[in-house]
């Protein structure tokens, strides 16, 4: 238990824990327990036995903080969220192996037999006895007969024990009235030999109390301090081990029912990360001063604690200011976001990157260039992460419909309406901007879907696209009238075809087809409609009521289902929303679930500045293909 810790702190030695045998093998005359089977055998067979070397010598840390479930019931009965863990309690592992002598089970008085079973129920009954009276936890999990027969009196049991308590004086104690119990047993039952072997024992362990400090201190930050409970931990932990190099602390959440090492162990997502401490706003910026300030009282910020700024240079020259969130007019995010870059701080940009490739290129460089190299610089194409978008990737990655042989998506969308827009978007009509109906709502879609099913080959991709309704309507949000009308330039109709590349999920000459019509579309037709034509059977996503399933696509259900061609049925695939992200508005969840990706260091869970922009030059590629 806890081998790989124990062997880098110093405290195991790596060739004994490399000679470790299976439980079951343990007193088995088996060839197995002989050793060709052990640690090191089975870390080879599953390509897990590392080159690197396992000590604090060549890996050091400074400090060694866990997060772990309680695996008891406390947390959850006395209702509190965060355990801060002062140590934990000394274990001792037992074998113990008692050979009597068999006989017929009808044959044999009672007063004759020597039955090694019956003096191990009466150890595991004083295990129990001395357990309750010490406040001690004594287990006997293993238990097993030489014999095994119905009719015959066991010659010889084999039982294992597991002590734990808080002082090792106190286990030194229960140990000795154990052997002492044995010993007796020995004495009165002739042909009795019993013989009781610790196998493995780890002494109580208090953990350095500024790191105990400093998880008491996060944690009522965190949550209310009623919430918080100084618990000892009863189960055993590698910061056991890490303890006795480096100052370590414990973060206990509950348990539901107490459960662990069983299928039923559950912890919910909410009590695993109380997501809300990981970030504050410090700063808001604005186009000036005055404008930031009227925004913190908008959104009834602590103007005590949020400053107001009016230059993007002044934000990144905040040293309160760890992460700057751009969602600005995408004209604007070149401007903003380029000081922040440049000064080390961690981004996260809105999608589109910016207005032109030129920017856009500028800024990967300059990110490129960074002296820190845990600097993150993330884009929101939070749709690779929305949990249908996740559960279609699940679907055609596990094989189980075979490989894909093409795929098709309708979308209508962009805007709600295909002829007008509302008076703050005027700046759709406008090519130069760099955010419309193309860029934004085809542009996070795409994403999505080749996060699924691969990029489009270059080369292979044909597009068109039209201008259908050059003359677009403003209308007044409040009263719904037009009140002005603007000539666009950009196109509000696509079409795209295109080959993808093959992979272990995708056929030779796989196809991709795309069309693209802004507004909404034919009343009873969804607004997204997603197929992926497999081998074996076809997947399909429905999104009746927005196509930005990145945001707010969930009005309607949104629905995914799969034709299975050996039976012709169709079945109905359940997708779900975290329990974190039910905290949170809808608009916000794939948001968030980036979000706390970067604060958590989680290069799977956001997009990269450099990964956004390989979308944007293809996206750019086929809009500028475009010509009035």
């Amino acid at each position: 238990m806890c081998s790989g810790s124990g062997v880098w702190s110093g405290a195991e030695k790596l060739s004994e824990c490399h000679a470790l045998i299976p439980m079951e093998l343990q007193s088995s005359s088996s060839p197995e327990s002989s050793g060709s089977i052990n640690m090191a055998t089975e870390l080879r067979r599953i390509k897990y036995l590392g080159k690197t070397q396992c000590s604090d010598s060549y890996n050091p840390l400074s400090a060694h903080f866990e997060l772990h479930i309680e695996q008891g019931p406390q947390l959850e009965k006395t209702q509190k969220k965060v355990g801060v863990v002062e140590g934990v309690r000394g274990m001792r592992w037992y074998s113990i192996d008692c050979k009597g002598r068999e006989a017929h089970a009808g044959a044999t008085h009672m007063t004759d037999r020597a039955d090694a079973l019956v003096v191990l129920a009466k150890f595991v009954v004083k295990v129990e006895e001395l357990a309750k009276k010490h406040d001690e936890f004594g287990t006997v999990g293993v238990m097993r007969t030489k014999t095994s027969s119905i009719n015959t009196v066991p010659g010889g049991a084999f039982c294992t024990l597991d002590l734990r308590h808080w002082s090792d004086d106190t286990l030194d104690l229960i140990e000795s009235k154990l052997r002492t119990l044995l010993k007796q047993q020995e004495d009165d039952v002739p042909g009795i030999k019993v013989s009781m072997d610790r196998t493995w024992c780890k002494r109580s362990v208090r953990f350095d109390q500024a790191a105990r400090q400093c998880v008491r201190d996060a944690a009522c930050a965190t949550v209310d301090e009623s919430l918080v409970m100084d618990m000892i931990s009863y189960a055993g932990h590698d910061s056991a081990e890490t303890a006795h190099v480096v100052p370590t602390a414990m973060i206990f959440v509950p348990s539901k029912g107490g459960i662990s090492h069983n299928p039923a162990e559950f912890t919910s997502q909410e009590d695993c990360d109380h997501h809300r401490g990981l970030f504050e706003i410090t700063a808001l910026c604005n186009s000036s001063v005055d404008a930031a300030k009227s925004a913190i009282e908008q959104y009834k910020l602590d103007p005590s604690k949020v400053k107001a700024y009016g230059s993007p240079a002044d934000l990144a020259a905040d040293p309160n200011v760890e992460l700057v969130l751009c969602n600005t007019r995408v004209d604007k995010h070149y401007e903003t976001i380029l000081p922040s870059i440049q000064a080390g701080k961690h981004v996260y940009i809105e999608w589109p990157i910016a207005s032109n490739l030129a920017h856009i290129e500028e800024l990967v460089a300059t990110y490129r260039a960074r002296e820190n190299q845990d600097q993150v610089a993330a884009v929101g194409l939070q749709g690779r992460f929305a949990p249908p978008v996740v559960k279609i990737k699940e679907l055609l990655h596990s094989g189980r419909l075979g490989k894909l042989l093409s795929t098709e998506v309708r979308i209508f969308g962009g805007t709600k309406d295909r002829r007008n827009l509302t008076s703050g978007l005027k700046y759709f009509t406008q090519k130069e901007i760099g955010g419309n109906a193309i860029t934004i709502g085809f542009g996070h879609v795409i994403d999505y879907v080749q996060s699924v099913v691969g990029d489009v080959v270059p080369g292979t991709d044909h597009v068109h696209l039209e201008l259908q309704r050059p003359e677009v309507g403003l209308r007044d949000p409040e009263t719904g009238s037009i009140i002005d009308t603007v000539r666009s330039d950009v196109p509000d109709l696509l079409s795209l075809h295109g080959t993808l590349p093959e992979a272990d999920y995708t056929a030779p000459k796989a196809s991709l087809v795309a069309y693209f019509a802004r507004g909404q579309p034919y009343p009873g037709d969804p607004s997204l409609s997603w197929t992926l034509n497999c081998e074996k059977g076809t997947i399909r996503l429905i999104s009746p009521s927005g196509i930005a399933l990145n945001a707010g696509a969930y009005e309607s259900p949104v629905t995914i289902s799969v034709h299975h061609f050996d039976t012709d049925t169709v079945e109905q695939i359940e997708w779900s929303w975290s329990e974190a992200q039910l905290d949170v508005p809808v608009l916000s969840r794939s948001v968030q679930t980036c979000l706390v990706s970067v604060a958590e260091g989680n290069k799977k869970g956001y997009v990269a500045l450099e990964d956004a922009a390989h979308r944007a030059r293809q996206v750019s590629r086929w809009l500028d293909s475009y010509s009035a």
